[in-house]
């Protein structure tokens, strides 16, 4: 399964677009056929929405057999960055459970690396972090701050250069690689 973030614009509604989340399944991880549904609904100009940003999501599954997602979130009634979301789910599908994780915290990356859910986030430009869990679900009460450098050493968020939507994967030395 894919869960991806799909831009529509309606201007008769709101000059903003809609960032609805949505998933596809495969068999072959090649070809994929959108499912039905949205897995989280965002409707900025409503004020009974809970969002009105979703967006950079990472999925897993926990030992469990549960379904986490944690995202980027506004909720309707915030202003300034972004917060980190996790949310469950059963079956992959339905998402429920909304909790912030961090405030002003976005753009996460998650790997699960000898056991363990690892993730890494950037808060503003100012900093970029790193968290552990054992089981995806509880996390530690605040990231640890790191740095990332680049081939010569140099810090490569000082200044007005941070780093942002971040990814990463495992290699198969059982590396991180963050991209």
């Amino acid at each position: 399964r894919m869960y991806y973030r799909a831009t529509q614009w309606y201007k008769e509604i709101s000059s903003k677009p809609l960032y609805q989340n949505f998933s596809a399944i495969s068999k072959d991880g090649e070809v994929f056929t959108r499912e039905l549904g949205t897995r989280i609904s965002i409707q900025h100009y409503d004020n009974d929405s809970q969002f009105s940003i979703a967006g950079h999501g990472r999925y897993f599954q926990n030992d469990d057999g549960l379904f986490i997602g944690i995202f980027s979130a506004n909720y309707i009634d915030a202003s300034g960055a972004s917060d980190l979301v996790l949310m469950t789910s059963e079956d992959g599908l339905n998402w429920g459970n909304f909790r912030t994780l961090y405030e002003d915290w976005h753009d996460p990356t998650v790997i699960i690396k000898d056991g363990q859910f690892v993730m890494y986030a950037t808060y503003l430009q100012e900093s970029q972090g790193v968290a552990v869990s054992r089981d995806g679900l509880n996390w530690p009460a605040e990231m640890t701050n790191v740095d990332f450098l680049n081939e010569e050493g140099d810090r490569l968020t000082e200044g007005e250069d941070g780093v942002a939507d971040l990814g990463a994967f495992l290699t198969k030395d059982n590396e991180i690689l963050i991209f």
